[in-house]
């Protein structure tokens, strides 16, 4: 029985194609992370929103209370 070696080519294909499924998986990664970041960009910006709406509104509930009062000499 003789034992045959495979060409040359299909080892370098093998190694080629682990390398290329590497390079995907790093860009998947990558992009997996990417969109992560944007997330919480997105979370952090609207947590900021609504703290800004929550102090206007407490500034609106003082201000309505000083006019009830007659603290802001209006009227």
């Amino acid at each position: 029985m003789e034992m045959q070696t495979p060409p040359l080519q299909q080892g370098v294909r093998t190694r080629a194609d682990r390398s290329s499924r590497a390079k995907a998986a790093q860009v998947q990664s990558a992009a997996g992370m990417s969109i992560a970041s944007q997330e919480r960009d997105t979370l952090e910006l609207a947590v900021e929103l609504i703290e800004m709406r929550y102090r206007e509104y407490c500034a609106r509930e003082q201000l309505e209370a000083l006019i009830a009062e007659g603290g802001m000499g209006c009227l």
